[in-house]
């Protein structure tokens, strides 16, 4: 069933812009691959709905953050994209349901398969839209599925941005999109409504993800949401409560919802905002740091942090903003 058609005209500049083709751009593509002895961290991107795991996180003026800027603020950690087959004119509630453990499946033996040599380096995920949703499940079945295990447990942490959570959330989304796009839906979007088809199924994912994040050792958690509308007819295409879970930390970035993740330069108040994030969880102690992120024998008595045991970083750790709680 399809969900949605495309109307013959109007939306034209939104689609060339925002939506893109995923043709020859599925899985895992490493964007910076520092020497295996000195890498400490694996970054993963993860798009959304009508994103490219490239594309996705480029400016207009070219910049690609992940390899241009992020890479060189943190030299020793390996940082990869990762693609997806997810078309919206193919895209219906009951599709993406059935897909999801798929595709967070898919998500997780892509990521073991890189790293073979280093099962135990932490892990963190930077996800867009829907692909916070992919990451949730990944991170679900890690905990279910032994060749995933080593996923939960070497999870740092995940940066959603603009990720919507609940069904209600998830279907203002996909039709925020379709609108956006002049898409026109032709039939219902199922999953709306708590009786709606799935709504059952995302509450089992939310608690199924709940119980990840109050294991021994959980992931640290950031929500970013989006401050611009798309344009007086559409809005925000996630509201800000529907991207955060209060209890979280969570912060604002000043763009619409696909702009929210393009930045242009180091300078670029949204790239700070998510960087100080990094920079702080990297502060923080975790959890006792394994053979494969911390140097020969014991830490010589420094006072490092784990997470930072063989993560130099070129970039001072100081933090001039805001405080990063709930920024309004």
């Amino acid at each position: 069933m399809r969900l949605f058609s495309r109307k013959p005209k109007g939306g034209a500049d939104v689609r060339k812009k925002y939506l893109y083709s995923n043709k020859g751009a599925v899985g895992m593509k490493i964007v910076s691959d520092p020497p295996s002895e000195k890498a400490g961290l694996d970054v993963i991107f993860v798009h959304g709905l009508t994103g490219h795991r490239e594309k996705t996180w480029t400016h207009q003026n070219n910049t690609f953050w992940p390899r241009d800027l992020l890479a060189k603020d943190f030299p020793q950690a390996r940082i990869m994209t990762y693609g997806y087959d997810i078309d919206i004119d193919e895209f219906s509630a009951a599709a993406f349901l059935n897909d999801l453990n798929d595709l967070g499946q898919d998500m997780g033996y892509s990521l073991v398969s890189q790293r073979n040599e280093c099962p135990s380096r932490p892990i963190l995920f930077i996800a867009h839209g829907v692909g916070g949703l992919v990451c949730q499940q990944t991170l679900i079945l890690s905990n279910n599925i032994d060749g995933l295990w080593q996923i939960s447990s070497s999870c740092m942490g995940v940066i959603f941005m603009g990720t919507p959570h609940g069904g209600s959330a998830l279907a203002l989304y996909g039709e925020k999109l379709a609108k956006c796009m002049d898409i026109v839906p032709s039939a219902n979007w199922e999953i709306s409504g708590p009786c709606g088809l799935g709504s059952d199924y995302l509450h089992r994912i939310e608690d199924d993800f709940g119980a990840v994040l109050h294991t021994d050792s959980p992931p640290k958690i950031f929500y970013f949401y989006e401050v611009i509308v798309m344009n007086n007819e559409v809005g925000k295409i996630v509201e800000g409560q529907a991207a955060v879970l209060r209890e979280y930390d969570n912060g604002r970035i000043n763009a619409n919802h696909f702009d929210m993740v393009k930045f242009g330069g180091n300078s670029d108040e949204g790239y700070f905002s998510v960087r100080s994030v990094i920079m702080g969880w990297l502060q923080e102690p975790h959890r006792e740091p394994s053979a494969n992120i911390s140097p020969a024998g014991d830490n010589g008595g420094r006072s490092t942090p784990p997470w930072l045991w063989g993560l130099e970083m070129q970039v001072p750790i100081t933090f001039e903003g805001p405080s990063m709680r709930n920024m309004s």
